[in-house]
Order: C-alpha cells, then structure tokens, then sequence
C-alpha cells in the first residue's frame, strides 16, 4: 500500500463523533456508581457512547495509517502500535490507545463479560484518555509526523510527511464547485 492523501472530510468526521460521543459520556450521571447503576439505560448508553468513540478513533487511526503512511493495519491493538511507531502518537499515548483498543475488543466481543461497575470505572476515569489521544493526532500531529494540506477541485486533503512538528496544520477553504446546471 503506497501513502496516498488522508482526507480531511474523513478527519473532520471521525474526530466530530469522538467529540459527540464523549460529549455523551459526559451527559451521563458518573459521579458515582449508585448514581449510574440507577437506571439501566445508563449503562446502556454508556456502553454504546464508549464503544462509538472508540472505533470512531480508531478508524481515523486507520485512516491516517493507510492514506498519510501506507501502512495497513488492522486490528485494533495494531492501530495504536503502528501509530506510536510512525511517531504520530508519542508512547504514552500509544499504550493508552493501546489499552482503549483491547477494551474495545471486548466491548465488541465479549460484552457479556463486562460488569456494569467495570464500565462505570472506565467512562468516570479514563473517558478523559480517550479526547487526550486524539488532540494531538489530529487534525494536526504533535509526533514526529506534521500534516499539511494540499486542496483538489473537489475537496480538501492533508498529507502525512515526516520530518518538522507543527502545532496546527495550514488548512485552506475547501474549494468546492458548484454542481452543473441542467
């Protein structure tokens, strides 16, 4: 697989419903586990609202891997691997996606297995985690990666290329053509 352009779409997206979904997390009653435990909606939400921001980032983790560095990964624990050794996640958010993403495997595949206060445990005190991975990653890197922009006729991009640090990515309008006339 050959680096190509990560779109900036796909990112906007992809970092819009982390956002929403932590957004929803924060909604829920988390401050303590009676509280939570008190209607089982709760939970329920909770469950989905984790679960979504989870694969939401990795996703966009595998975007970034595929379009930016024409790296194919895909397992979730690979994800965050591949991130921290291309240097756009540093190590310590590396082993935090890292753990989210073992997480996420049994949120996904052994749901039965995890305990309303187990889930409780992780939204009240590692949610946090979730926005501290993905802040720095995009849209613009703090690793050793920067992300530029480059624009099309018909939609914005940013590519990956190794070597400077920047803070923010230089974004420009997305130049959109307005649809022929019939």
């Amino acid at each position: 697989m050959s680096p190509s352009k990560v779109r900036v779409p796909t990112v906007m997206q992809k970092s819009t419903l982390v956002d929403d979904m932590l957004r929803g997390l924060a909604s829920l009653p988390l401050t303590s586990l009676e509280a939570f435990q008190g209607d089982a909606r709760d939970a329920a939400a909770a469950e989905s609202f984790l679960r979504r921001a989870l694969e939401a980032l990795l996703d966009l983790g595998r975007h970034i891997l595929g379009k930016g560095l024409g790296e194919r990964a895909l397992e979730s624990k690979q994800v965050a691997l591949a991130l921290r050794r291309a240097g756009v996640l540093d190590e310590a958010r590396g082993d935090i996606l890292f753990d989210m993403a073992g997480y996420r495997n049994r949120l996904t595949h052994f749901y039965d297995e995890v305990t309303t206060a187990e889930l409780f445990t992780i939204c009240a005190q590692r949610s946090a985690e979730i926005r501290q991975v993905a802040t720095p990653c995009w849209p613009g890197c703090a690793g050793t990666r920067s992300l530029s922009t480059a624009s099309s006729d018909d939609v914005s991009y940013v590519t990956c290329r190794g070597g400077g640090r920047r803070a923010r990515p230089r974004y420009r309008p997305c130049s959109r053509r307005p649809p022929p006339s019939a």
